[in-house]
């Protein structure tokens, strides 16, 4: 905060903060506070006790302070201070508001030294005194090749009434003229120069600068002076700033060193000729660089290939929609065949849930399958067992075997059937 010094009746607006919780203070007791301020270079003057003002719109009244708003502008109070505190002859103030529950607040303010307009030099003018300067002033100096003669400002004087419009209508006609012939002829003297100096600044980005012979919608033939070499600009951008087609900006996408025809893209809104100034910028070939230039060239070559656009989306749809009966037909009768085919292994297993106990990390048959006869239509076990004993007397009797015993003990009149092992 910045105040001139010797400014009197001066508020200041403190946000003050609970220092327990460090939220806004509101609704405080402003009779609480304790104001004082110290100058630079000075010792502090006495604390004072803030007394309440009536209104946040009263007048200035020394060491008075309120609330300005609890609720919209919660924490913000408004602080009157003595003229004292603002007196000329130190650079800063402090001003400091002290409260019990609250954070202390110091605001610095900065004193501003008052100065004298009408002192020059340490002497005091008037008016008249300044006029007659400027006037002097007025006079001519020989130097900028623009001569104002005192004889021209005769009754022009800034200590008398100023001149009519006859009377500055009469000073254009007579000095006018000449002070427009040497602005004209510095002007003259300095376009090149200047021209030269923007260029200059340029000179990174700009390449060429020319006048076209010709063009054409998607050409233009450069100078005759420009590159003898194929393809010397392909890439960079050349633009057209004065003339026909003037205002455009294309990419040169090839070149022809001996015709010097220059094939640009896209084509031109409006076709260059010979009256048309051309500008190839040398940062074209950093940003379009030949070699985008030519994957451009590869990629419209693939794309050139592709068939011509359906007339409108009902073909793709119905494409999609064809593909999609035949694929859902096949994925149906695929699931369909998956869930008889889970089906049947599911009917079988849970068959073996009853047949089978787990025993540590092994399963085994349980014992009431296992001491179950076979069901059904198979062989009875005594029919098993006939089979067995015809199996061993008749085919397996062999010098040694279980079978030439029983044999051998048939024939020795044993009885077959009482035989005991």
């Amino acid at each position: 905060m910045n105040v001139v010094g010797g400014t009197t009746d001066v508020s200041t607006y403190f946000v003050l903060r609970l220092s327990a919780t460090g939220v806004e203070a509101t609704t405080l007791d402003v009779t609480t506070f304790d104001l004082q301020y110290v100058r630079t270079g000075t010792a502090p003057v006495a604390k004072v006790d803030a007394t309440a003002l009536a209104a946040t719109d009263s007048a200035h009244a020394d060491n008075k302070a309120i609330e300005i708003d609890a609720t919209d502008q919660p924490g913000l109070y408004r602080v009157d201070w003595p003229d004292a505190a603002f007196a000329a002859g130190v650079r800063q103030v402090i001003l400091t508001v002290k409260c019990a529950t609250c954070f202390t607040e110091h605001m610095a303010v900065e004193i501003d030294t008052p100065v004298d307009a009408q002192k020059l030099g340490g002497t005091a003018q008037t008016g008249n005194d300044v006029g007659a300067d400027v006037n002097d002033i007025l006079t001519d100096t020989g130097t900028d090749g623009v001569v104002v003669a005192a004889a021209s400002k005769t009754g022009y004087s800034l200590t008398t009434a100023p001149p009519t419009v006859a009377e500055i209508q009469a000073e254009m006609e007579e000095n006018g003229a000449s002070v427009l012939d040497t602005l004209q002829d510095r002007l003259t003297d300095t376009r090149s120069t200047y021209l030269d100096y923007l260029f200059s600044i340029y000179f990174g980005l700009v390449s060429v600068v020319a006048q076209a012979q010709s063009g054409a919608a998607g050409t233009i033939t450069l100078t005759a002076g420009a590159s003898a070499v194929t393809d010397f600009y392909k890439g960079q951008v050349i633009v057209i700033y004065t003339g026909a087609g003037a205002g455009q900006a294309r990419v040169v996408t090839a070149y022809n060193g001996s015709t010097k025809v220059a094939s640009v893209s896209p084509n031109w809104a409006t076709a260059p000729d010979a009256t048309s100034w051309y500008v190839i910028t040398t940062f074209g070939s950093a940003i379009l660089p030949t070699t985008l230039s030519d994957n451009i060239d590869s990629i419209k070559a693939k794309t050139d290939n592709l068939p011509t656009d359906p007339a409108d989306e009902s073909a793709i749809e119905a494409a999609i929609t064809a593909a999609h009966a035949t694929t859902d037909g096949k994925i149906d009768a695929v699931d369909n065949y998956v869930d008889t085919e889970v089906g049947a292994v599911k009917a079988v297993t849970d068959k073996l849930d009853t047949a089978m106990e787990l025993d540590g990390a092994v399963y085994r048959l349980t014992e009431n399958a296992l001491e179950q006869a076979p069901s059904g239509t198979g062989a009875s076990a005594a029919t098993i067992a006939d089979a067995v004993w015809d199996e061993a007397q008749a085919d397996h009797v062999a010098a040694g075997s279980t079978g030439e015993s029983l044999d051998g003990a048939g024939g020795g009149g044993a009885d077959r059937e009482n035989l005991v092992l």
